[in-house]
């Protein structure tokens, strides 16, 4: 009832805006105009309940879902022949909501999975380390070359109790990051777990990427960047390395994520200058006060 009151409202609107346009004397490019700012207006609105609605995961029914579909309807009210007008004529552009796209981020337990998040969205690190509880999700638009995408960020937690929540937030997932410390080889070898699962809930509809995290605690290495590339090559997922208490490669990261996403085969953002193969030499002043800091916390 609600979707077709909307319907049938927005349709009563469309005709008062025209018969209202005509006693003012508006031209039909003025009347296209407004409308197309009412276009602008309801993607923004869907897109924030889009945003706002992975919240409610946990009911059976969320309570946007019907405010959502009402919206989309009215927003093609406000298509159809006016469009069409407007593409035939070089008016304005058919203006189109952000594309959205899920990476799910995986991997054992003080890894840096949301070091890496923090770094990407915030641009600092938190030497206090706090454990993620469940799953927590963040967003950020990213503006490329030729496009602007919404990539939606969804940190998992390592610890082994919330691996049965794990699986359902994978299945929809656009991008798997699965992350591994180059200092904790165990956690390298658990990657296969990781890829194996989600290979299992999204086949190869999703692109994986693995990465190899804290680069900078040079002297306490366990994985070498040639086992992490064997790996990779193993599997036939995108490798990097990135340490994101340094800020290196977080970035490039992200940029070879969007240039690998559906409908970014042209994209050119990913170079390979850009790319930082992080080897860095330690000093011995360096290396003594890492120590006694307990290394990194990312």
């Amino acid at each position: 009832m609600v979707v077709v009151s909307a319907v049938e409202k927005g349709r009563q609107w469309r005709n008062e805006e025209e018969e209202d346009a005509a006693e003012r004397g508006l031209s039909r490019v003025e009347l296209r105009r407004a409308k197309a700012i009412s276009r602008r207006l309801l993607f923004l609105a869907v897109g924030w309940i889009e945003t706002v609605d992975p919240f409610f995961f946990f009911l059976d029914f969320s309570p946007f879902s019907l405010l959502r579909t009402s919206l989309r309807s009215l927003s093609n009210i406000f298509t159809d022949s006016d469009l069409i007008a407007d593409r035939n004529n070089s008016i304005m552009a058919v203006v189109s909501p952000l594309a959205k796209y899920k990476l799910v981020f995986l991997g054992d337990q003080s890894v840096g999975k949301t070091s890496i998040i923090t770094r990407f969205m915030y641009d600092k690190f938190d030497t206090t380390y706090q454990a993620t509880i469940g799953i927590d999700f963040l967003s950020k638009t990213m503006y490329l070359e030729d496009r602007t995408v919404r990539l939606q960020l969804w940190d998992t937690a390592g610890q082994e109790r919330f691996r049965s929540l794990i699986p359902s937030y994978i299945r929809d997932s656009s991008v798997a990051v699965i992350v591994y410390d180059v200092a904790n080889r165990q956690s390298f070898l658990n990657t296969a777990k990781w890829i194996e699962e989600v290979r299992t809930e999204r086949g190869t509809d999703v692109i994986i990427v693995l990465v190899g995290n804290k680069t900078d605690l040079v002297d306490k290495r366990q994985v070498s960047i040639e086992e992490g590339d064997g790996k990779a090559r193993e599997f036939g997922v995108m490798f990097i390395e990135t340490s994101a208490k340094a800020g290196f490669n977080i970035k490039p990261l992200f940029r070879k994520i969007a240039s690998a996403l559906p409908g970014m085969e042209t994209l050119s953002s990913t170079k390979q200058e850009d790319m930082v193969d992080v080897n860095l030499k330690s000093s011995g002043n360096a290396s003594q006060s890492e120590q006694q800091g307990g290394g990194c916390a990312c």
